[in-house]
């Protein structure tokens, strides 16, 4: 088995818990996952769903924004208001802590005035934050294992063919929108905004971007059925890997 085909079979959760803070016996938590994961076999379907609530958070934001600048009491509007017209359910809400979302906020808050449009950071800081909710961990991990399979074949004489290859693998394969692939190149980046804004830039205004993105729709059917049989069956999949691999 190719070693990075063993890297990212490893850091599967095969159904089960989620970085390790969800307990065996919390059936409420393991009947939300269940349904995360069957949604997830239809990745329009999925992806349409986080779209709706990051896009709620990103307009939350907005209007929060005008009269508070705090991040604590940002965090805690934002979380009731994402509740009261439920957004999340009580089983995502509860993977959130308030601090930490503050903390979140806080550093898109403060970002240091560089030319960075502040309009696009909210759009980032709600991809960020969606993802905080999202029980699904294993979703994103399938795009980079598409990427590390598609950069294999691709051979164009590019300083940036990673980053290309990566955002088109991001926005056909995985059907991210512009703010979640921006906060995706953002963890990329280490968290630098300024290099942020610039990589997106120079991968959208690309001669190249179009093409990859027209390839990678043409070589990711295999991709596409191996999420699928995943997502299906996590645990039988888990079974599967282990017998082959025998």
């Amino acid at each position: 088995m190719h070693p990075a085909v063993k890297i990212f079979l490893g850091q599967l959760s095969y159904g089960g818990k989620v970085d390790g803070e969800l307990k065996d016996d919390d059936q409420s938590v393991i009947s939300v996952l269940a349904r995360v994961y069957e949604k997830a076999r239809n990745a329009l379907e999925y992806r349409a769903d986080h779209l709706v609530r990051r896009a709620a958070i990103e307009r939350i934001l907005k209007r929060l924004m005008v009269y508070e600048k705090n991040p604590t009491e940002l965090a805690k509007l934002l979380l009731t208001e994402l509740k009261w017209a439920r957004y999340v359910s009580v089983t995502e809400l509860e993977q959130v802590d308030e601090m930490k979302l503050a903390q979140t906020l806080e550093r898109y808050i403060n970002v240091p005035d560089t030319g960075v449009p502040r309009e696009w950071l909210v759009g980032v800081a709600s991809a960020q934050i969606e993802e905080m909710f999202n029980l699904n961990r294993d979703f994103g991990k399938f795009t980079y294992f598409a990427f590390q399979a598609l950069k294999q074949k691709i051979k164009v004489p590019d300083p940036n063919l990673d980053l290309l290859i990566f955002l088109a693998v991001d926005k056909i394969y995985s059907q991210s929108d512009d703010q979640q692939q921006a906060y995706h190149v953002l963890q990329l980046a280490e968290g630098n905004v300024s290099e942020t804004w610039r990589l997106v830039n120079l991968a959208k205004n690309h001669p190249q971007s179009n093409r990859l993105q027209k390839y990678v729709s043409n070589q990711t059917g295999a991709l596409l059925l191996l999420r699928d049989i995943y997502f299906a069956n996590p645990v039988e999949f888990g079974k599967l890997v282990l017998n082959e691999a025998a």
